[in-house]
């Protein structure tokens, strides 16, 4: 899976670019803020219909400019098609897939699957447990576009037991009981991706991680649940039991005006060793967790499709001691890869290089 060129108008601070990247290893490389980042945004938009930085879609508008359009051409097994979306300052987005509106905007997956590491990734490790259920169900989405519809549906059922359990008036029973078992149906299915996403990605995760820290530590997902723990695994069972402990705790959700058991409470995190990796890891050993979680992930798209994704890069140099450095060089897969960097000399790899600039408010990007 490779981009044959890539199209911006008003987007960030690129008023118009065409961009031709090559198929192998491509260096961004740039003074901070001259734009380098939001190439690797744009690219991942295109597959993911959202910021890997998190912002709403209107911040991704150039200022002064009411829409933003990305295009690009994505070469895949299964052939070679053109995304497009445009994007107003108000109002909803436009996707466009060869000229024709794709009937779900979560197939653009097959599209376009692509493998980003930041700098900011270190959250993954380091903040709370919903970043971790948030990164479970994102890659269950890209093995399973039908996970995607099941996380949403799940999403929905809580809101709306939310919004029961806010009202100034007790809710009639039957509707609670309505909303339970929408919710025990949906977080079944939840909880199901994400022990699948944990057991495909156990056996990867230590070997990468051994390979970029050269210590004999084994990396692992540790999974905590209060409601899924004695459960069997099937959709049925987790059903049954989701049930059940809404019903257990509903005097409690009625005091707090919200639901305390399912998935969205559940706490992921990783562990090196027994050593929870957001209390006990030092920096550097969350940062080579990351690494290592990003290019488990990559493995795993590309062996489960037979395709490579894109990997992103953004920065990753510039914390990594030599040693890891090296390593990572050794990981880096034969693949369509961007890399960002403020100097030539922090990249230890050779590949096509593009000089971005920020000249009169405008970014660009020019071979080098």
């Amino acid at each position: 899976m490779r981009l044959a060129w890539l199209q911006l108008t008003h987007f960030r601070s690129y008023l118009d670019l065409r961009f031709d990247p090559d198929e192998g290893i491509n260096l961004l490389i740039g003074p901070n803020g001259s734009g380098k980042t939001a190439v690797l945004e744009a690219v991942a938009y295109l597959g993911y219909l959202r910021s890997f930085r998190g912002v709403p879609d209107e911040a991704l508008v150039s200022l002064n400019a009411e829409t933003s359009v990305l295009r690009g051409e994505v070469d895949a097994a299964g052939g070679t098609h053109v995304i497009g979306v445009s994007l107003p300052r108000v109002g909803r987005r436009a996707v466009e897939v060869d000229g024709k509106r794709p009937r779900r905007n979560r197939e653009l997956r097959r599209f376009l699957r692509a493998v980003t590491f930041l700098p900011d990734d270190l959250n993954i490790v380091k903040t709370g447990s919903a970043i971790r259920r948030n990164l479970l169900d994102d890659i269950a989405g890209d093995l399973h576009p039908t996970a995607l519809a099941d996380q949403s549906e799940y999403e929905k059922a809580v809101r709306q037991r939310n919004a029961l359990l806010k009202q100034d008036f007790r809710p009639e029973e039957q509707e609670l009981t309505t909303w339970d078992e929408q919710v025990a149906r949906t977080g079944a299915r939840v909880h199901i991706r994400r022990m699948e996403v944990i057991d495909l990605l156990a056996p990867l995760l230590t070997g990468i991680y051994r390979d970029l820290s050269g210590s004999n530590d084994n990396l692992a997902w540790s999974y905590e649940s209060k409601w899924a723990t004695d459960v069997a695994g099937d959709e049925q069972s987790l059903s049954a039991g989701l049930a059940d402990a809404l019903l257990e705790s509903r005097v409690v959700d009625l005091a707090r005006r919200s639901t305390t058991r399912g998935p969205h409470r559940d706490d992921p995190s990783l562990r090196i060793g027994d050593r929870d990796g957001r209390v006990h890891a030092s920096q550097g050993e969350q940062r080579t967790i990351v690494l290592a979680l990003r290019l488990a992930t990559f493995d795993l798209l590309r062996d489960t499709f037979s395709e490579a994704p894109i990997l992103l890069l953004d920065d990753v140099f510039s914390e990594l001691d030599v040693a890891r450095s090296k390593a990572l060089l050794e990981r880096l897969p034969g693949a369509q890869v961007f890399i960002t960097a403020a100097r030539r000399e922090d990249v230890p790899v050779g590949g096509r290089m593009w000089d971005v600039s920020l000249e009169e408010g405008a970014s660009r990007v020019t071979a080098n």
